[in-house]
């Protein structure tokens, strides 16, 4: 319980722009579609869980090591935080940039390629730890 606890702030600031600014044409994308929201919603969960998995990485060296070449092998909590956070905002200005029509292929990629990542997390031990 105190784990979900910690999500929720976390959850909320990556949700909220995305759920805020459905259906508007304010900024210079086009207006999102529910299933655009749902989509930008669903990796943001999947990406939200992929931070977990590697922050637990990150706090484990002697145990595990990092793939992602951006990273490094073994990243720091607050190099972790900033590539995270710095991907989840890049993906919801993306996902606004992008034409209606391109945006269900975006999502299909992104979200398998998160997917993919938390899977292998997960399998190697790694829980979600904030």
């Amino acid at each position: 319980m105190k784990r979900l606890l910690k999500l929720i702030p976390v959850l909320a600031l990556l949700l909220g722009p995305g759920i805020s600014f459905a259906g508007e044409d304010k900024w210079w994308g086009a207006k999102w579609s529910k299933q655009d929201v749902a989509l930008e919603t669903t990796w943001q969960v999947i990406h939200v869980l992929d931070w977990g998995t590697t922050l637990d990485s990150a706090s484990q060296p002697d145990k595990y090591y990092e793939i992602n070449p951006i990273l490094g092998k073994h990243p720091s909590r607050g190099k972790v935080n900033a590539y995270m956070t710095a991907g989840a905002l890049f993906h919801f200005g993306m996902t606004h940039a992008l034409p209606p029509s391109c945006r269900p292929y975006w999502h299909g990629i992104t979200i398998a390629v998160s997917s993919t990542c938390v899977i292998n997390n997960f399998s190697v031990g790694l829980n979600v730890r904030f």
